[in-house]
């Protein structure tokens, strides 16, 4: 019969703290390792329309399109999901028409924002509501 020791109980605790130690190492450098992977570098914010979705009684003749710094923008203007490859970049004030509809997204690193979209009609007829 083998009689556990005093030295064979330090033994056992640790290897449990030394097996412990290196489980919770595990898991941080497999949460690091996910979060450099599988995570985008940074959220793109959505572009802001100006003037935004609305009926103006005064007519709009040009749209302007902001977004983040060093942010590319791209536009379209028929109503379909802007993207890099097929849109229109976004380098000047867009005139506008009696109806437009203007969606448009940022893009910063290789980030692509959501859509905003901005239904925009100038009606001379309208009336103001206060």
């Amino acid at each position: 019969m083998v009689v556990p020791t005093l030295s064979r109980k330090v033994e056992c605790e640790s290897l449990f703290e030394a097996m412990h130690g290196y489980f919770w190492k595990f898991v941080c450098s497999l949460v690091l390792y996910l979060s450099f992977i599988v995570l985008p570098a940074s959220a793109t914010t959505a572009p802001a329309i100006s003037p935004s979705t609305g009926v103006y009684s005064t007519a709009q003749a040009s749209a302007t399109i902001t977004a983040d710094a060093g942010a590319s923008i791209y536009f379209t203007l028929d109503g379909s999901t802007p993207n890099p490859a097929s849109s229109t970049p976004y380098t000047a004030p867009i005139t506008l028409n009696s109806v437009n509809t203007i969606k448009a997204i940022a893009v910063l690193s290789g980030v692509s924002s959501s859509v905003t979209t901005a239904n925009i009609q100038n009606d001379e007829n309208s009336v103001v509501v206060a």
